[in-house]
């Protein structure tokens, strides 16, 4: 119950009702091929079409052709926007010519142009699908839009800076408040425990025991109160120094507990004065800053991180992973999104190591589809926000997921279809030496003549988009002039084997129609 059983079956039919007196062999040969193609690649009620016309379009094939445009025109456009050209059986999309171009590929005389033609299928798909940016690249563009100069660090933190002083217009000028929270966490970080003060002592940071002593000194001078701007500028700087902590590994642990008792004692201060509203806007944004460095961003950053390195932490490994990728990528401007962007797709479709070549650009579509169905949804939006990019990817993963469909349909995990087939043109000279006849000889050389032909008719890119195109039955002499756009298609070719191919086929078709 295979396709090429069914054939063998068919053709056996055909067969034993075409031998009758006046018949020759090389009439019924054909007659064979074209029924029991037809039956396989039509439906069995198309059987009697192919015995007919074996090579060419028989009368009232054009519904036949049609459906078959139908099918074709739209992955014809796949493969073309995907910067490619499918084969017959990959616009068709069916199962006997899949079948045909898998034992092409396998036989000798058709295995070298099948070979080229998947080569040059792949070339210009990662053509399409290649932008040549690197992992390097777009990991120095995410630590340039977080940590640099102008990026998501500075960003925020004008933004915070703004809303603190919407908070700081709403205080009299020259107001003091009292620091009580700020001297108690500090106290508490800096005070020795009872029975080891030695050892503990050398265990206070000695910044931290810099600030609680000018503290307490600055307290003191001001009667156990400070004004709101030096509680605010001060609050400030410890703001600054958590941040620096996300380059330079400083903990940050105890510059929280300060940069809380502050916040606690302006609190206090900002509602006393009637900006309670304006503090807990400036505040609830505080905490989502940096929430999004402790959970994302430092982890992606990390200290002394390569570039490589930040751009492969911010990729999914898995089709549930978005949240990282999506914090990340809205802590960057447009421009350094878009270098994101193009370097995953530049890595979608890279080869494994196994299949790759020195310079290390072979494109892969099985790669490039298996990692584009490892990205979920909301990880594909993230990543290629861009419509005309995204559109882009998503052809050429229209075009791969075809490749796939057909890639192995027939396929013997053994080897030994191939290997029969190869082994029967590799041993007819043998053969017709051991008989004494050329008959074994001429049917290897036949058959290596015919896969090499074929195969160059099931990829010829003129002949697919001739199949991909309609026939309109309703127009008189539409069927002829289609005909006639493949004598056209002839002229362009120059292999004169392929061209006696298309002229019997025209041939045929020409007598069918009279």
């Amino acid at each position: 119950d295979d396709a090429a059983s069914r054939m063998l079956h068919t053709g056996g039919m055909i067969a034993g009702g075409s031998i009758v007196p006046g018949s020759t062999l090389k009439n019924t040969i054909p007659a064979v091929l074209g029924g029991a193609a037809a039956g396989e690649a039509l439906g069995p009620d198309w059987v009697g079409v192919g015995a007919l016309a074996p090579s060419a379009i028989a009368q009232g094939a054009v519904a036949a052709k049609n459906a078959i445009a139908s099918r074709a025109a739209p992955i014809v456009d796949t493969f073309k926007q995907a910067g490619a050209m499918p084969s017959v059986g990959q616009a068709t999309d069916n199962v006997f010519l899949h079948g045909l171009e898998n034992l092409a590929a396998k036989f000798p005389g058709g295995s070298g142009i099948m070979k080229s033609f998947i080569e040059s299928q792949q070339r210009n798909m990662g053509a399409q699908a290649r932008t040549g940016v690197s992992a390097e690249d777009a990991g120095r563009a995410i630590e340039k839009g977080i940590t640099w100069e102008g990026g998501f660090l500075d960003r925020t933190k004008a933004q915070w800076n703004a809303l603190d002083n919407a908070v700081a217009s709403k205080i009299p000028q020259g107001a003091t408040f009292p620091a009580a929270n700020s001297i108690q966490a500090l106290d508490d970080l800096t005070r020795p425990i009872k029975g080891a003060e030695k050892t503990t002592a050398a265990l206070v940071n000695p910044k931290i025991a810099e600030i609680r002593a000018n503290l307490a000194e600055d307290l003191q001078a001001n009667n156990g109160v400070l004004p709101f701007d030096a509680m605010r500028s001060l609050r400030s700087k410890v703001g600054s120094m958590l941040d620096e902590s996300l380059v330079s590994g400083i903990p940050g642990g105890e510059l929280k507990k300060i940069y809380g008792a502050l916040s606690k004692d302006i609190e206090a201060a900002a509602n006393q004065a009637g900006a309670g509203q304006e503090f807990a806007r400036q505040n609830n944004f505080y905490r989502s800053r940096m929430d999004r460095i402790e959970t994302v961003l430092d982890r992606v950053i990390g200290k002394g991180r390569q570039p490589e390195d930040i751009f492969k932490t911010v990729m999914p490994t898995d089709p549930d992973q978005a949240n990282k990728l999506r914090a990340t990528m809205r802590s960057l401007s447009p421009s350094e999104r878009q270098v994101v962007s193009e370097a995953a797709a530049n890595r979608l479709g890279r080869a494994t190591p196994g299949n790759q070549n020195i310079e290390g650009d072979v494109f892969s579509s099985e790669t490039f589809l298996t990692n584009w169905n490892k990205l979920s949804q909301e990880a594909k939006a993230q990543l290629f926000p861009e419509t005309p990019l995204r559109e882009n990817i998503s052809k050429v993963a229209g075009a791969a997921a075809n490749i796939r469909a057909g890639k192995g349909i027939y396929a013997n995990p053994s080897g030994t279809a191939g290997s029969f087939a190869a082994y029967s043109v590799y041993a007819s000279p043998i053969a017709s030496i051991a008989t004494g006849s050329i008959a074994p000889l001429a049917a290897g050389l036949g058959a290596a003549g015919t896969a090499y032909v074929g195969a160059k008719m099931l990829t010829n890119p003129k002949i697919v988009e001739w199949l991909a195109k309609p026939i309109n039955p309703a127009r008189p002499g539409e069927a002829a002039a289609h005909l006639a756009r493949l004598g056209v298609i002839y002229n362009q070719i120059k292999d004169p084997e392929l061209k006696q191919e298309i002229t019997g086929f025209i041939s045929g078709a020409q007598q069918q129609g009279q």
